[in-house]
């Protein structure tokens, strides 16, 4: 316990010295406020992001790096991937460094050592968590471009029926979409129609954004619009009303599991339910005995 004593008198003496060069660092902050990414501990980010600088920690765990890059630039995009990339270590960085002192503390007011222990391992799998609350991210962005391509593609086909271009199809049904909530495939479909008016070919705009979305589904509509879009008439039509009715069955199979996946995560629930249920019910019974 006296070693813990010490290290947990080390850790606070850091921890005030972080907070003061915290301060000092706080202009630094500027530079997240162009950002996507919402940093959680913004009174530590400064510090966080110049011990990640100094110890170049992102490159020694490069293997970690790269994992959440790729995450990132899906998510995000690749206008500011690095910074936000940089962003999220330094939080990552932050959570362990709390969990590692917290847990010191504990310990010495439990006088408990198991604690310590089990801050540390709070504290390793730290980096699983953060990084798998990412792939859910991106699975999250998958499934809401599946189930908003279909609608899409509808309304360009009426728009072509009725005798609108392809590409004026697409621009006219972004701009008369009920997008309030900002969802990824208006994200993605509004920087294409920003570049088509900044004179970028349909080709090359439809090529970049299946590129940023990273999604077979969007592959699929821009690969077919790019064979057909030229042609016109009832090719372009049969191609899409066939690309339609995929689209459509697989955003019913992605409903379905995740139908199955909320059912599935109501079972321990019950299961715990039932057992407080059984306990309540038959304690009575079993005092009686």
């Amino acid at each position: 316990m006296i070693l813990l004593k010490i290290l947990l008198a080390v850790e606070v003496g850091l921890c005030f010295l972080f907070m003061l060069l915290s301060l000092r660092l706080r202009k630094e902050l500027n530079i997240g406020n162009e950002l996507p990414y919402k940093y959680k501990l913004k009174f530590l980010a400064p510090v966080s992001l110049y011990v990640l600088n100094v110890f170049q920690i992102m490159r020694r765990i490069d293997f970690y790096t790269i994992k959440v890059h790729q995450k990132v630039i899906t998510i995000y995009g690749n206008k500011h991937a690095r910074e936000i990339t940089q962003w999220f270590i330094a939080e990552t960085l932050t959570l362990i460094t709390l969990c590692v002192v917290g847990g010191t503390l504990f310990t010495v007011l439990a006088d408990d050592p198991t604690i310590f222990g089990f801050g540390l391992f709070i504290a390793i799998l730290i980096p699983v968590l953060v990084l798998r609350q990412l792939s859910n991210e991106v699975e999250q962005r998958k499934r809401s471009i599946i189930r908003e391509l279909p609608e899409v593609l509808n309304k360009i086909i009426l728009l072509v029926n009725a005798g609108e271009t392809v590409q004026g199809a697409l621009i006219r049904t972004i701009n008369q979409g009920n997008n309030t909530e900002e969802t990824p495939l208006f994200k993605e479909m509004k920087l294409t129609i920003q570049e088509l008016q900044m004179n970028i070919s349909f080709a090359k705009a439809l090529e970049n954004m299946s590129r940023r979305c990273a999604s077979q589904e969007v592959t699929m509509f821009t690969t077919t619009l790019l064979l057909n879009y030229k042609r016109g008439g009832d090719e372009l039509v049969l191609s899409l009303r066939t690309l339609s009715k995929e689209l459509w069955d697989r955003r019913k199979a992605v409903s379905r599991t995740a139908g199955e996946e909320a059912a599935s995560k109501l079972v321990i629930p019950m299961v715990v339910i039932f057992l407080v249920v059984l306990i309540i019910v038959g304690a009575p019974a079993l005092m009686m005995m």
